[in-house]
């Protein structure tokens, strides 16, 4: 991908329209097991009837990364954009992508080029799937969060980019995802087996 097709999407920059159109985590919550790879959809809906054109989309990850570690993505080609975190030549500018160990992330989707009949990007009322992320769960927890804040450092925001009017900003909300990480069931299972020992000891322990 040339540095000319990502300044399409980072030309949003300040320049905002009307929420035509939100960004969703699905599911929006789950609970998986420690050590377990999950999979987390990226969904654009758009917030009325009609269906809203896209160029291109950058999105800032964010989550902790004591708890959890991005792995990868899936490139959905028939979504009408090309999936990827790009590096710094490709509009990284803030350095996000130079690790994921630090817990956030930038994901850029551009709009596949010509020839045809290659569509726009559009996201409908039912949601398109952009893109899905995959995490691992590294350690117990009763909540932790994956998000999508507004901004990150001097240049990197979320943003969906309007296919029709260049460089115009037309995302509305963006959504969270929240995680519950229990015990993997190796784990759970030793657990169970010892508190049945413990009990059987109490049971057969000789009365005073």
């Amino acid at each position: 991908m040339s540095a000319a097709v990502a300044a399409v999407v980072f030309a949003g920059s300040g320049a905002r329209g009307d929420g035509l159109a939100n960004l969703e985590f699905s599911p929006a919550a789950s609970t998986v097991g420690v050590n377990d790879i999950f999979s987390i959809d990226l969904i654009a809906r758009t917030v009325g009837e009609k269906e809203v054109p896209m160029s291109g989309m950058t999105v800032v990850l964010d989550w902790d990364p004591s708890f959890l570690q991005l792995v990868g993505l899936v490139n959905r080609p028939a979504s009408g954009l090309n999936s990827s975190f790009p590096g710094l030549l490709q509009g990284d500018f803030d350095h996000l992508n130079q690790t994921f160990l630090d817990g956030d992330a930038l994901y850029q989707g551009i709009a596949q080029l010509p020839p045809p009949p290659i569509p726009i990007a559009v996201a409908s009322p039912d949601g398109l799937l952009v893109t899905t992320y995959r995490f691992r769960a590294l350690a117990m927890t009763e909540s932790t969060e994956i998000t999508m804040p507004a901004m990150r450092g001097m240049f990197t925001e979320t943003a969906i980019i309007s296919g029709v009017i260049p460089g115009l900003d037309v995302l509305g909300t963006s959504g969270t995802a929240s995680i519950h990480v229990v015990p993997e069931p190796a784990s759970a299972m030793l657990v169970g087996v010892g508190l049945i020992a413990a009990g059987l000891r109490r049971r057969r322990a000789p009365r005073g």
